[in-house]
């Protein structure tokens, strides 16, 4: 069975079958952590930003929250993370801080979809639209 896996699922069965402290230490970006900006449909999908954050941190890849003024680059980068997570709520604040990428949180139903039709629309209509990713989150 496990030669008819593909290259990535044996990668990832050898890393899943090697205990903890056999596996490397993460090596910190060379030009400090990467920003990942994460389009919430409200406040209640903080949750998730969270949650994400502690299972990166659990996985080997230190990560934190940040706030608007971080991400602009205002303060220090910590030593050794390798993501900065930046909750938004709106595509103003995507557009305003020319971001050119940027992940949308989606609820799982009728209304979320056509939510993030209408917010991928306004996203793409600035003279630079971001690369968009689209994560569906719910029951």
């Amino acid at each position: 069975m496990p030669g008819q896996l593909s290259p990535a699922w044996r990668r990832k069965a050898a890393a899943h079958d090697c205990p903890d402290d056999a596996r490397p230490d993460p090596a910190p970006a060379a030009d400090g952590p990467r920003l990942i900006p994460l389009l919430l449909a409200d406040s209640d999908q903080y949750w998730f930003v969270r949650d994400l954050c502690t299972l990166l941190g659990q996985r080997g890849h230190p990560a934190e929250l940040a706030g608007m003024d971080e991400a602009a680059g205002t303060t220090v980068a910590s030593e050794g993370l390798a993501f900065r997570l930046l909750p938004l709520l709106s595509t103003q604040l995507v557009r305003h801080q020319r971001l050119d990428h940027v992940v949308l949180l989606v609820p799982s139903s009728l209304d979320g979809v056509r939510d993030a039709y209408l917010r991928i629309k306004q996203l793409a209509a600035g003279d630079a639209t971001p690369e968009i990713g689209v994560v569906i989150i719910g029951p």
